[in-house]
Parts: structure tokens; C-alpha cells; sequence
């Protein structure tokens, strides 16, 4: 192996864990998991671990798709594929310009406010999306950038058919869109037979009702809650100690308060920090958003939340915890996960349970006690009424049960 290239197979880090398949369906599966944060590493480990080298190894064959085929591109982009290295590079192409050495500097920042002016979670879903596409069109032999605009109706129907919703599909499409205009590309999804296809998908779909994530009503947080302090049994079989149970009771307890109380998105608890929680004098809660799905500047939104909710939240903070610490210290998907677990204990199916429950309960609860639609808005930070009366309809529905 040459000095200057890099080992990256097994047992290594860099080395693909998937190991059921052909070698193409092995790396295909290593790029969804990798874009999607399932495995291990990410694009910062991968450049931190490459840094120096010229070249990667791996036990594949020259001529098969490899996952190291991965970090080649991530070495040559020198960043993600909406990052900073990529926008530099394209603003000059497209510019024709050559950036002089002393210039570099002032490049870099436009680059970095190119970057910045998505937020990070839309970037890993962008991520996420785009190696979606690569990897269905790629293994077929079609070019991926320039896309043709049929290749993007034939993967728009594949998506379909893998039973996709409606809003998935035009997603995906949306990120094909933006990765073309991003590197000045023409956009595919603009093709007249593009958005022919995409209206007539529109109307196939009109008759479905998407399903929504359940809400809990005050019943089932008042059962969830109760729940919380017993022992549970682990995946192995064992009761876990009563210690243990108290500490998991403490964090679900502040977790489900806190999300039903200020309309958390799962995103949005775990970037929550303890300088986001503050007490007012008369016992209740302010809880900073610093940023959300709904606010890419960063403006941020300040919700308030109940006695109950901020005393859960001060019980579980350690007493050496700095502002910039996590309060939950959990990701957005064991967040889910901790939601599911917490109502299946209560006896609460968990399959109509997801990380945007807590946002629906908050829109329905304050809806059957009253709450004008705007405050339902406010608290919940959407942008329009339309969310709010989409989450409220069922509740508002009965209002005509006195009538009838």
C-alpha cells in the first residue's frame, strides 16, 4: 500500500459495517446511512482522518462501487456538497474568474455565508437526499449531475412506488433542484415533462389523507406520567435498579413537558441548551428557541411553560452544568425513540407515536381549552394558521356535537 493512501476497510472505523449484499448494494446502503447520521462517522471525522493523504484503500475490486468511493469525493470537494470549498469553487467557474492567493480569505467568507444561509439540519437533509438519488441513478448508468429530466421522473416514480407520500417525493425532487442550481447547473426539475409529471402526481395523490402523528391528550400524559417511576425491563431481560428508574423517570418527565408545553420539534430539544431555560419569580418557565425548521436567520422565539415543566427541568440540570451545555444530551432520533418507549410503558400504542406528536398535542390541547387560533400560532411558531387548523380540526369538529 503507497504511504501516501489511507486504509479503510475492516475492522477499521472508516470500514463499511454492512456486509450483506453485492459489494454496489453495500456501498449504496454506506452512503444512505452515512448522509442520514446512522453510523459513526461523519464528514468532519472523515476529512480529520484523511487529512495529509492522497489516496484511499480498500479490499474492493478497481472496477466495483466501493463505499471509499465516498471519501474520494469528500477529499476532491474538500467539503460537503453544499459546503464551502464547493461554493468557492463554482462562484468562480461561473464568474470565470481566477481568485488571486492574497483573496483567498475574503472567498472563504463568501463561501461560509453561502453556506450559512441554509441551516444545518436542511444541509443533512439535503445531504441525505441527494445520495438517495445518486445512489438509485448511479448503479444504472445514469449521469447524475447534469440530471436529465426524465431520470427525475423515472426516480420520482420509484419513490412513489416504494410507497412514498406525496411530500417525500417532492422533497427529493426539491433537493435535485437545489444541488443543480447550487454548482449553476440547469435545473432539471424546471423541464416542462418534469412538472407535468409532478401535477399529475399531485392529483393521483389528492384523495389521500396523509396521516398525521397522533396527539396526547391530557389522559395519556397524565397515564405517561404516572408510568414514568416504574421499573422497566431492559432489552435483556433485567429490571433495571430503582436508581436507574428515577434517573430515566427525571429526564422523560422534563422531556415530555417541555415538548408538549413549548411545541418542541425533536430537533429543536436537543439543541436545547441551559442558557435557553430560564425561571421567572412567579415559578414559571421561558424557554429560548434559538433557531427552528421555520426560522433559517436565527432569530429565535421565546415561549413560556408551566410551574410543573420548568421544575422538572431544573431537576435533572447537574449542578456544575455551564450555559452551553445540552439539557437533554439526547439526538433527535433517540428523542423519538424515548417518546415511543414512554407511551408503550402507559399502555399507548407507540406506532402513532413520533417525534411531532408533542407539536400536534400542544395545537389540540390549547385548542379544546379555548386558545384563539393566534396564540396556538405564536406558541407553537408556525408560520401560518393553516398547520394550526390542520392539527385542530378533529377538536373543532366536536365543537358542533352541542348543535346537532
Amino acid at each position: 500500500m503507497p504511504a501516501d493512501a489511507k486504509y479503510v476497510g475492516r475492522p477499521s472505523r472508516l470500514g463499511n459495517p454492512f456486509v450483506h449484499g453485492s459489494t454496489t448494494e453495500r456501498a449504496i446502503e454506506y452512503r444512505r446511512a452515512f448522509y442520514a447520521g446512522e453510523l459513526s462517522v461523519d464528514e468532519e471525522f472523515v476529512r480529520r482522518e484523511l487529512k495529509g493523504y492522497r489516496a484511499v484503500c480498500c479490499w474492493c475490486r478497481e472496477d466495483e462501487t466501493c463505499h471509499a468511493d465516498l471519501f474520494v469525493e469528500i477529499m476532491n470537494a474538500g467539503d460537503s456538497i453544499t459546503g464551502q470549498g464547493l461554493a468557492i469553487q463554482e462562484i468562480a467557474t461561473r464568474e470565470n474568474l481566477s481568485i488571486p492567493i492574497d483573496l483567498l480569505p475574503l472567498a472563504e467568507g463568501v463561501g461560509r455565508s453561502i453556506e450559512d444561509s441554509r441551516s444545518e439540519n436542511t444541509n443533512r437533509a439535503l445531504r441525505t437526499r441527494w445520495a438517495s438519488f445518486c445512489a438509485w441513478a448511479e448503479p444504472k448508468g445514469f449521469t447524475t449531475l447534469p440530471a436529465e429530466p426524465f431520470v427525475v421522473s423515472l426516480y420520482a416514480e420509484a419513490l412513489d412506488r416504494d410507497d412514498k407520500s406525496l411530500a417525500t417525493i417532492l422533497a427529493y425532487v426539491s433537493a435535485i433542484a437545489t444541488v443543480h442550481k447550487d454548482r449553476g447547473l440547469d435545473n432539471p426539475c424546471e423541464n416542462h415533462g418534469v412538472r407535468e409529471y409532478l401535477s399529475g402526481k399531485r392529483r393521483q395523490h389528492a384523495p389521500r389523507h396523509q396521516r398525521q402523528a397522533s396527539a396526547l391528550s391530557d389522559d395519556d400524559r397524565q397515564a405517561v406520567l404516572i408510568s414514568l417511576y416504574r421499573r422497566r425491563r431492559g432489552r435483556g431481560g433485567h429490571v433495571e435498579t430503582q436508581e436507574h428508574a428515577d434517573a430515566r423517570a427525571a429526564l422523560d418527565e422534563a422531556l415530555l413537558l417541555s415538548m408538549t408545553q413549548a411545541g418542541l420539534r425533536r430537533s429543536e430539544a436537543a439543541a436545547l441548551t441551559w442558557g435557553d431555560v430560564s425561571e421567572y419569580q412567579d415559578g414559571t418557565g421561558r424557554i429560548l428557541i434559538a433557531s427552528g425548521k421555520t426560522d433559517q436567520t436565527g432569530e429565535g422565539a421565546v415561549v413560556a411553560v408551566r410551574r410543573d415543566c420548568i421544575r422538572s427541568l431544573l431537576s435533572i440540570r447537574p449542578r456544575d452544568a455551564s450555559p452551553d451545555d445540552s439539557v437533554f444530551g439526547l439526538s433527535g432520533a433517540q428523542i423519538s425513540r424515548r417518546l415511543k418507549a414512554m407511551c408503550a410503558a402507559a399502555g399507548i400504542d407507540a406506532d402513532r407515536i413520533s417525534g411531532h406528536t408533542p407539536r400536534v398535542s400542544l395545537a389540540r390541547g390549547m385548542s379544546e381549552k379555548g386558545a384563539p387560533t393566534h396564540l396556538i400560532q405564536r406558541q407553537g411558531r408556525w408560520n401560518s394558521t393553516s398547520m394550526v387548523v390542520s392539527y385542530t380540526r378533529e377538536a373543532t369538529a366536536a365543537e358542533t356535537l352541542g348543535w346537532l
